[in-house]
């Protein structure tokens, strides 16, 4: 019993460091747009991609001149016009997709009805909560008096069957404390992850629409938009899976 509390109440410990992690996760994953670093970062790319522009008017006249039809005047200079109007808006289209991951995200979590009224801090904690983490330190007692009978031996026997069910339930205390902190860590790191990819990606999101212009180089644009899209929408993704086990598990007390 004194193992099994011990293991309880160790993780509960890491659950409530991780309900941590996850909340802080949330909160600057749903504010990115208005990180200092990545509005700072973006300003300075700009900078740069606008030059890049006086540089794509220099390769355009010269591709013309010397009759490179890749690069020719007719194929780029519309893209150009296009790029060098969206560069300046880049942060505001790629920021219109996150709003939108952003109120998918909150419908799920309403949908787990985990009290996410009362925004992630609330809903971290309805979230971490619901594993019951405090019942982790119960542990089935190893010797019930009234499960005795009248012989020595029946006795003796009645007491081996508790030290297996402790033993037993030790171990899924054990593994289901594991599993629970291992996934809400998951989940903390992931949406960390997501954090730092989209704030690079959003950083140099100026220069994409310059590569954008050239054929050569729009394979980059292109890739830019799937990663951009793939941790954008994980958000909502992981969410939806997080309500569909919320939904599992309130079908299991019911």
């Amino acid at each position: 019993q004194g193992i099994g509390y011990t293991f309880g109440f160790i993780g509960g410990v890491f659950i409530t460091i991780a309900g941590y992690l996850i909340e802080l996760a949330l909160n600057v994953n749903f504010k990115i747009l208005e990180s200092l670093v990545v509005t700072t970062g973006w300003k300075i790319v700009l900078n740069f991609a606008n030059l890049g522009f006086v540089l794509a008017i220099i390769v355009i006249a010269f591709a013309t001149i010397l009759r490179l039809e890749t690069y020719g005047m007719k194929k780029t200079l519309g893209k150009l016009i296009v790029a060098a109007l969206l560069v300046n808006f880049s942060l505001v289209i790629a920021g219109a997709f996150i709003n939108v991951s952003d109120m998918v995200s909150l419908v799920f979590m309403e949908k787990t009805g985990l009290g996410s009224a009362g925004g992630p801090s609330e809903w971290v904690k309805s979230f971490v909560g619901m594993f019951k983490a405090q019942a982790l330190l119960n542990v089935v007692p190893n010797y019930e008096p009234e499960a005795q009978v009248q012989t020595g031996l029946d006795t003796v026997g009645s007491f081996g069957k508790g030290v297996l069910r402790n033993i037993a339930s030790l171990f899924f205390i054990s593994l289901f404390t594991f599993f629970t902190v291992l996934t809400a860590l998951a989940i903390a790191v992931m949406l960390f992850i997501r954090y730092v990819y989209l704030g690079i990606l959003l950083i140099f999101s100026p220069i994409v629409w310059l590569l954008w212009i050239f054929p050569n180089t729009a394979g980059l644009w292109q890739k830019w938009w799937k990663k951009f899209l793939q941790w954008t929408f994980f958000a909502p993704i992981m969410l939806f899976f997080i309500y569909l086990a919320c939904f599992a598990m309130k079908g299991q007390e019911a």
